[in-house]
C-alpha cells in the first residue's frame, strides 16, 4: 500500500477500536471513535480548504481566520484577534506582520495611549476575505451536500454544544 492509496475509513476506525482495547479493555469504544472522527474530518476538511482555497489565495489557514475576524469585529486590538481567531498571541504578530505586508491589514496606535495597538482591514483585505470566504462556502457546500436540513441542524446543534462547555480540567 502506498501513501496514496485511499483509507476504508471503517476499516480503519476497527482497527483503531482493536488497538485501543489490546492496551485497555475498559476504553469507552464509542467516545473514543467519536472524537477520533471528528479529528478525522476536521483534518481533511483543513486540507481540502488549504489546497483548495487558502494556498491560491495567497493565504494560510491562521492567515484567513485573522482576515474573517477583522472583517467581522473591525479595529480589534491583536489580543482580541488571537482569541477570535484562535491562534496564540505569539503567532498572532507573525500572522498580521504577513497580512501587514500584503497589504491586507494595518495597525495603528491609539493617540491617547501608544501602547494600545488596533488592527483594521484594508479595502484589499476585504475584498480578498470576501473572495476566499465565498470560495470556502463553495467547498463547505460541497462537504454537506448530501445532508439534508435536519442533519445540519442536529450536526450544528452537537458542534454548539460542545463548544459551549469549557474544555475538561483533568
Amino acid at each position: 500500500m502506498t501513501t496514496n492509496d485511499p483509507v476504508d475509513p471503517i476499516a480503519f476506525e476497527k482497527e483503531a477500536h482493536a488497538r485501543v482495547e489490546s492496551v485497555d479493555p475498559d476504553v469507552d469504544l464509542d467516545t473514543m471513535s467519536a472524537v477520533f472522527n471528528m479529528l478525522r474530518v476536521v483534518n481533511r476538511l483543513l486540507h481540502d480548504l488549504d489546497t483548495h482555497v487558502y494556498r491560491p489565495h495567497g493565504l494560510t489557514w491562521a492567515g484567513f481566520r485573522v482576515l474573517f475576524s477583522l472583517w467581522v469585529e473591525p479595529g480589534s486590538p491583536p489580543a482580541r484577534l488571537a482569541t477570535l481567531s484562535g491562534v496564540s498571541r505569539a503567532t498572532i504578530s507573525s500572522v498580521l506582520n504577513t497580512l501587514e505586508r500584503n497589504g491586507l491589514v494595518r495597525r495603528t496606535k491609539e493617540s491617547t495611549d501608544r501602547r494600545v495597538v488596533t488592527v483594521a482591514i484594508t479595502p484589499a483585505g476585504e475584498r480578498v476575505v470576501r473572495d476566499v470566504f465565498l470560495a470556502q462556502h463553495g467547498r463547505e457546500r460541497a462537504w454537506l451536500e448530501d445532508l439534508d436540513p435536519a442533519e445540519i441542524a442536529t450536526l450544528n446543534g452537537i458542534l454548539r454544544s460542545l463548544l459551549d462547555r469549557p474544555a475538561p480540567e483533568r
